[in-house]
């Protein structure tokens, strides 16, 4: 493949390969911990990746579920000390695993990799204000028809194991913010609007949007 064909993501992973380590990750392997010492960026190049994080008092909440073509762990490059989530493996996963000092060094050499990261970092504090819009003002039944809506989003780009088929109740309980049977009573009326799929594989349609322009 010559240069000129070639994609941004494939530019990107052999820039990032040259800098970094990459590693296949079995499925539920933990990448790092909360508290731990942040010192690296991660790239998600195959699989699924989930980000949690815990409370002093034993509060979980899952805030991001992560598909290929994804950083992560980058909040070390602002000068995070310590990481702030955990994140772990939903499936098997092929992630590069780049030091900090490193990425820096990239950041500084390669300018093309440079206005990717930034645009990466910009959409995820797009992203972020978005989530914290949503659970302050948005109803736990349109949380879940967002997340959902969200999911399948990765699902289209996704070209192995299906990301909705990954994600279980209890998961979408710990994204949305409430308790794994509203989302199973919330799951069992959108079926009967026909918004999502009956049963397993579970496949949302667009129409399921609608939830979200409700009064």
């Amino acid at each position: 493949m010559t240069r000129a064909t070639q994609s941004v993501p494939s530019l990107r992973i052999a820039a990032l390969a040259k800098a970094g380590t990459t590693a296949l990750y079995p499925r539920n392997a933990i990448i790092y911990r909360q508290a731990e010492a942040a010192d690296s960026v991660y790239y998600l190049e195959e699989g699924l990746v989930k980000i949690a994080v815990a409370s002093p008092q034993g509060k979980y909440a899952v805030i991001g579920v992560l598909g290929p073509d994804t950083f992560f762990g980058e909040a070390c490059v602002a000068g995070h000390a310590v990481r702030n989530a955990t994140a772990s493996t939903l499936i098997k996963s092929r992630l590069v695993h780049i030091r900090k000092t490193a990425l820096l060094r990239l950041l500084r050499s390669d300018l093309s990799f440079a206005q990717q990261f930034t645009k990466h970092v910009a959409r995820r504090a797009a992203r972020v204000e978005e989530d914290v819009i949503d659970l302050l003002f948005n109803s736990t039944e349109r949380r879940l028809a967002r997340a959902l809506l969200l999911l399948a989003a990765l699902d289209e780009d996704s070209d192995s194991s299906s990301v909705l088929d990954r994600i279980t109740h209890q998961i979408l309980a710990e994204m949305v913010g409430t308790s794994r049977p509203r989302i199973s009573d919330f799951l069992s009326k959108f079926r009967r609007q026909g918004f999502i799929s009956e049963r397993a594989p579970l496949r949302v349609h667009s129409s399921l949007a609608k939830v979200m322009l409700e009064d």
